[in-house]
């Protein structure tokens, strides 16, 4: 008990008391003081934003989706891969182009 009251008699000695503050401290105006607080708070909620996508993401329906899409986009390239070494592919044939006649020419211009 001796020793506790010696350390409080020595902090209290040697510990100073706060000091009021000066007035001749340069100080910001007010509209920077608002714009302080306004862009903290921002980054803040930009943060905390960050992180609740990067932790509580869940995979979407769109993303499922685009996984079964591609995997069917595969399945089928197999499938024409197959056939074309087996020589039933219509890859090779192409539609015969024919002009237009003077008829339809007369009917896309304008009056």
């Amino acid at each position: 008990m001796d020793t506790l009251g010696t350390l409080l008699l020595l902090g209290a000695l040697l510990l100073s008391p706060a000091e009021a503050q000066q007035a001749t401290e340069r100080r910001l105006k007010p509209w920077l003081v608002g714009l302080a607080a306004v862009v903290g708070f921002l980054f803040i909620v930009f943060v905390l934003m960050l992180a609740n996508r990067i932790w509580c993401s869940k995979v979407r329906a769109e993303d499922e989706e685009t996984t079964v899409r591609m995997q069917e986009a595969k399945t089928e390239k197999k499938k024409k891969n197959q056939k074309a070494k087996q020589g039933e592919s219509n890859e090779g044939l192409e539609l015969e182009e024919r002009e237009p006649d003077e008829e339809e020419n007369m009917r896309k211009t304008p009056l």
